[in-house]
Order: C-alpha cells, then structure tokens, then sequence
C-alpha cells in the first residue's frame, strides 16, 4: 500500500485528472451496461436490451486498455526532460 502512495503522489495533476475522468467513464458505461441489462428482464424487447448490455461489457476491456495508455502516456510526455 505504501508502494501504490509513493507511486500515485508521483503523478502529475493532469494524469491524475485523467485518470479521475477515466474511472468515472468507466463506472458510467458499466452503470449503463447493468441498467440495460435490468430493463432486458422487463421490456418485450429483451434480446435487443441484453445484446447492448453484452456489448458494453465487452468494450469495458479495451477502454480500460487504451485509457491506461494514455494515462501512461500523459505522465511520460508531461515528466520528460525539456531539451535546452
């Protein structure tokens, strides 16, 4: 836990506001994905609700994947070494 501390104070304010946003994104599309999914139990379109539920489930994976990169990115452009 200490490790994880030292490693998050190191991040600078625009990567840790990037990543706020990118937890936020995330929590959003899987709340969307479970309220579509609820709905698919009452609706009489209850295929076509559960499939985008699928769906948004599946795009969770590669949207953590690119948003961790570019968090990683932000931090190594923003910590780099300014040529004089």
């Amino acid at each position: 836990m200490k490790a994880f501390s030292e490693f998050f104070k190191k991040l600078t304010n625009h990567t840790k506001l990037f990543l706020l946003f990118s937890l936020l994104l995330l929590a959003v599309v899987f709340f969307v994905s479970a309220c579509l999914f609820l709905l698919s139990q009452r609706c009489e379109t209850y295929y076509v609700l559960e499939e985008y539920a699928d769906a948004l489930l599946l795009c969770l994976r590669p949207c953590c994947a690119v948003l961790g990169v570019g968090a990683i990115a932000l931090q190594w452009l923003e910590t780099r070494e300014q040529p004089s």
